[in-house]
């Protein structure tokens, strides 16, 4: 059965693109916070050229990979996902791991396989480059998010807690 998209690695001409679906991420993430943290943590008003200016330097770096979610019937972009390979520096060794920053799918996409397939297809960068985990965050309050990683074998590792003044 057909599923109606394809995941493929961005290039830097999807940057524009992606950079809307970020903006849309925001927006999300934005609306997760409570008021009082929304007002104290504002959106950039320029967030969008923010967004396609980080999209492009990850785009050529060799050391982060996009993946994009397309659309079959009309080749728009429906979904994303962005990560990059790090050095932790625990006190006793250095390991390298795989970091996921950013994992988007239209609202109208959702349930159907694409946040799986990008998270699939991230899974793949990560061990052709020899690494031995991911690590990302997910906010508290996203329940859909929470379950999600969790249906693809993430576990809570750390807690991190914030006290906002």
């Amino acid at each position: 059965m057909p599923r109606g998209f394809s995941v493929l690695k961005a290039q830097p001409r999807d940057a524009r693109e992606i950079a809307v679906l970020e903006g849309l991420l925001s927006r999300g993430q934005q609306a997760l916070k409570s008021r009082a943290l929304a007002r104290k943590f504002p959106l950039a008003k320029n967030l969008r050229e923010v967004q396609e200016r980080e999209t492009r330097a990850l785009l050529r770096s060799r050391k982060a990979v996009v993946f994009k979610a397309v659309d079959s019937a009309n080749c728009k972009i429906i979904g994303f996902l962005a990560g990059d390979e790090r050095l932790h520096r625990p006190r006793f060794a250095q390991r390298r791991y795989a970091y996921l920053y950013a994992l988007f799918v239209l609202p109208e996409w959702r349930k159907r396989g694409v946040a799986r397939a990008l998270f699939n297809e991230f899974t793949f960068w990560v061990k052709r480059r020899k690494l031995s985990e991911v690590s990302l965050k997910v906010c508290s309050r996203n329940a859909a998010g929470r379950a999600f990683y969790e249906s693809v074998g993430a576990r809570c590792f750390w807690l991190e807690m914030k006290k906002f003044l």
